[in-house]
């Protein structure tokens, strides 16, 4: 996935707690991973931000069940080829 760093970019928390407090009250399901970031990386004090990313890992469902993780698995990583083109010189993993 791509996003514009000067903007909104593509984010991702530091730490997994800070996720679970951040979006896991509501009443809707909420997914917990990692996230390969690359391209301009942009540290800030709970997290980054990033022009690329890509999913590496969906652990944990917060109000959903488990029938909704293993499907949002199979559509985020099952066939995923990693970021391999001509966009990433330079790439950083956090």
């Amino acid at each position: 996935m791509r996003g514009d760093p000067s903007k909104t970019g593509v984010h991702a928390f530091k730490e997994r707690k800070r996720a679970r407090w951040t979006y896991g009250g509501g009443n809707y399901p909420v997914v917990i991973g990692t996230i390969a970031l690359w391209g301009e990386v942009i540290e800030h004090e709970m997290g980054y931000r990033a022009e690329f990313g890509q999913v590496a890992s969906l652990d944990e469902i917060i109000n959903g069940d488990e029938a909704l993780l293993v499907a949002l698995r199979k559509t985020y990583l099952e066939n995923a080829t990693g970021p391999n083109d001509d966009r990433t010189e330079g790439k950083q993993e956090r």
